[in-house]
């Protein structure tokens, strides 16, 4: 049981997959096989996701993952998703901003849409942020570097 709730949408579920060696002292220690991400936001959309995969982190090997959520009276996922997640480039890839600051991205985005300021300040994980929607950049308040953002649009069911 994993209770889920909305700082969850940019996270993964990382399945990491070993080798268990029974005599320690000829075979050593448990052996890192490799590891296979699933987006959270692939579960909450759908309520359930089904993945064959090659491993990351090693030259061989596949995993077959089938993951579902089923929702409890108690804590469970939340009834609505955002209608998007808002990520920004690393190095990398894109990690995603800070779950408390998500909803307000993507209303001053729907707003900048409707005639609303389209470079915007924010705080994302007590940091300030400069956002410019028409460049889909963001950059740090006092810093000089510009990192691409992107939104991904959530699919409701």
């Amino acid at each position: 049981s994993l209770p889920l709730n909305n700082s969850h949408f940019g996270q993964d579920v990382e399945f990491s997959v070993w080798d268990k060696d029974f005599v320690r002292t000829a075979q050593g220690s448990d052996d890192f096989l490799g590891r296979l991400r699933l987006p959270m936001v692939d579960l909450l959309r759908n309520r359930e996701a089904e993945l064959s995969q090659r491993l990351e982190d090693t030259s061989k090997g596949e995993l077959h993952v089938k993951a579902w959520l089923e929702h409890e009276t108690q804590g469970g996922y939340p009834s609505t998703l955002p209608s998007a997640l808002w990520e920004f480039e690393v190095k990398a890839g894109f990690e995603s901003f800070d779950p408390s600051s998500q909803k307000v991205l993507e209303d001053l985005y729907q707003a900048s849409l409707a005639g609303g300021a389209p470079n915007v300040k924010i705080r994302s994980a007590s940091v300030e942020v400069w956002v410019d929607f028409r460049t889909m950049t963001q950059q740090v308040v006092g810093r000089t570097r510009t990192r691409p953002i992107r939104r991904r649009a959530i699919r409701q069911s």
